[in-house]
């Protein structure tokens, strides 16, 4: 089974990432520069899962030691894609010979294909996360997973947390990996709450999908 970095790495790539729109209209998309297709299992064969869009073009989805799996969260074995479930897959695709390389599948069931679209009409607007680069005072330098750089602004009504600890602007650090929530203005993303995460996971997701 896959390690639970893995899947955390892997379910903070599908929603953070800068699509806009409902995925439910999308067969295939980019998710943070990685080409994917979301569609339902109709075979699996060896190492291969046969993957039908809607448009009702079937994909060979072929994985490998280097793809991770992930359902419910978790990570998640090689089998555990399985006829009729929905997944999302993402990797190299090949559009005109149907195939992808995946670096990730992930079974999704109807309440996480609802939280993802919502995430992703919301990314870069009332949410972002990413790796901070720079501070300068009260405002933060961020590059997102997606490549682009924000700006996050904090004032006296941020909230800061750290495993499931409150911290202060001080405790946040160059290299730290963050996520926050708040709003997009004109002059950058104000945040209402700033959580400091693994900036590993952010490093690790970089270099499998550079794989």
């Amino acid at each position: 089974m896959r390690s639970a970095c893995s899947a955390s790495v892997l379910l903070l790539t599908l929603f953070a990432q800068t699509l806009s729109g409902s995925a439910q209209e999308d067969s295939s998309f980019d998710i943070a520069g990685l080409q994917a297709i979301r569609g339902t299992v109709a075979r699996t064969a060896g190492s291969s899962v046969y993957v039908k869009l809607r448009d009702g073009t079937v994909y060979q989805v072929e994985t490998g030691a280097n793809t991770h799996f992930v359902k419910n969260g978790q990570g998640a074995p090689p089998n555990v894609a399985h006829p009729g479930d929905t997944v999302l897959a993402g990797g190299e695709l090949d559009s005109k010979q149907h195939t992808l390389g995946a670096v990730f599948v992930a079974v999704v069931d109807a309440a996480e294909l609802a939280e993802l679209d919502n995430r992703r009409a919301q990314w870069g607007k009332t949410w972002l996360a990413g790796t901070v680069t720079a501070k300068r005072g009260t405002e933060l330098v961020v590059k997102r997973p997606d490549g682009v750089t924000d700006t996050v602004t904090v004032d006296e009504d941020t909230s800061f947390r750290k495993r499931h600890q409150s911290i202060t602007l001080p405790d946040v650090q160059v290299g730290d990996g963050m996520t926050a929530t708040g709003v997009q203005g004109r002059s950058g993303f104000t945040a209402k709450v700033l959580t400091v995460v693994d900036a590993a996971e952010i490093r690790e997701w970089s270099r499998l999908k550079d794989q």
